[in-house]
């Protein structure tokens, strides 16, 4: 009887980007909820992306990026301008 080999697991990658947008404060010190109360923000949004190939959505949003860049309509946009080192230079979650 032939011996079955055993089958050890193979470690995998993983690649997460996680962003979020708003306040993070749900609670003030005494416990009470203060989501959307004088002065907060009344959204807290959490966001994760299950990348498998990062090269290769690096180089499709670099692509993105530079026919953003050619189009006249953002050519006024701040953001848009290299030598501000924002979104001409990289995009921000």
């Amino acid at each position: 009887m032939p011996r079955e080999r055993s089958r050890v697991a193979q470690p995998s990658v993983r690649y997460y980007y996680v962003d979020e947008s708003g306040d993070p404060t749900l609670f003030d010190a005494k416990g009470r909820v203060i989501v959307g109360a004088q002065g907060r923000s009344r959204f807290f949004f959490l966001g994760k992306l299950d990348v498998a190939d990062p090269e290769s959505l690096a180089a499709e949003l670099n692509t993105l990026r530079s026919r953003l860049l050619r189009e006249p309509y953002f050519a006024g946009v701040p953001s848009m301008q290299p030598e501000r080192g924002k979104t001409a230079t990289h995009f921000h979650a």
